[in-house]
């Protein structure tokens, strides 16, 4: 959230695109992006119904996937990433190795070296001021990333298998289930995008 807030702000300086965040904050990252939002800097939606999501992703310049490398994210590969690609929006993400790998053999993104901190703001702001000033390069990249998300996230695909495998679980006996429980106290911004004014 923090890296996330600082390209707003330098965004905002210089009258780029403007950053916009949607999804439910708790408690702790309120007050940052409420101080954020009252500055000028992003624009935080809050919860946003699915069909209003897609309608703002439509129209972004690009979609951030900052996550910080933590374990449960180690070999994540972001639900996000789906949907930003599904609707031609290129991404912007952190080196998560199974993430970073998607996105490289897709074309469908650019990557950061970084993590956190000013060296990500740096090459995050860099790289969205690049797609900013060559459009066809960013349709291009939003296209490759559409062509992975028709070809490997189609639900027309898909889900037939999904629906077998809903099936098989739901007849496993509840002694037999193993529960999970995700170990991370971090907040989840569900989406950020850089939309142009």
């Amino acid at each position: 959230l923090k890296e996330m807030i600082l390209l707003g702000e330098r965004f905002s300086q210089n009258r780029g695109p403007e950053m916009v965040i949607m999804g439910p904050c708790d408690d702790n990252c309120t007050a940052t992006l409420a101080s954020a939002v009252e500055r000028g800097v992003v624009s935080w939606r809050g919860a946003v119904p699915n069909p209003q999501v897609f309608d703002v992703l439509r129209g972004s310049l690009v979609g951030l996937v900052l996550l910080h490398d933590i374990a449960n994210y180690r070999l994540s590969n972001p639900t996000k990433i789906w949907e930003y690609w599904s609707v031609g929006v290129p991404v912007i993400a952190t080196p998560l190795p199974l993430m970073a790998r998607t996105i490289r053999e897709a074309g469908g993104g650019l990557v950061a070296e970084f993590f956190s901190g000013s060296d990500l703001v740096d090459q995050v702001q860099s790289m969205v001021n690049g797609l900013a000033n060559d459009l066809e390069l960013r349709d291009s990249i939003g296209r490759n990333g559409w062509k992975k998300a028709k070809s490997e996230a189609d639900w027309n695909i898909d889900g037939e298998s999904f629906a077998r495998t809903l099936e098989r679980l739901a007849s496993i006996s509840d002694g037999d289930r193993k529960s999970t429980r995700l170990n991370s106290s971090h907040t989840v911004i569900s989406y950020a995008v850089f939309c142009m004014k």
